[in-house]
């Protein structure tokens, strides 16, 4: 599943990044808070394996670096530690249930030099 902020960039780098997935706009992203897309990410059906969110800073940093786990590799910690330029992607897995949502492992943080 891809949700994206209706914002027009955000649908372009959606659209760019080429998952298979239609882009669904949700409103809801625009100007979202960690808080309020944690929200929305705990109200997601449990058929949902995967999700891909595109969206704003400060939210989207944000919601990363309070799902990011302790025991998360290290060198991506300090990548996360040390910023979230523009189209920075990261990638968290956790196993449970969506609506138990509080941390997760970082797997994959990749900075954009934009």
């Amino acid at each position: 599943m891809v949700w994206t902020s209706p914002a027009r960039r955000a649908r372009e780098t959606a659209e760019q990044l080429g998952s298979g997935h239609t882009p669904e706009l949700q409103e809801g992203l625009y100007h979202a808070t960690a808080d309020s897309m944690l929200g929305m990410l705990r109200a997601l059906p449990e058929k949902v394996e995967s999700i891909l969110l595109v969206a704003h800073a400060p939210g989207i940093p944000d919601l990363a670096w309070e799902l990011a786990s302790k025991d998360s590799d290290g060198e991506l910690r300090r990548l996360l530690e040390r910023g979230f330029p523009t189209c920075t992607l990261v990638g968290l897995e956790f196993t449970g249930r969506w609506s138990e949502l509080s941390t997760a492992r970082l797997r994959l943080v990749r900075r954009s030099s934009i």
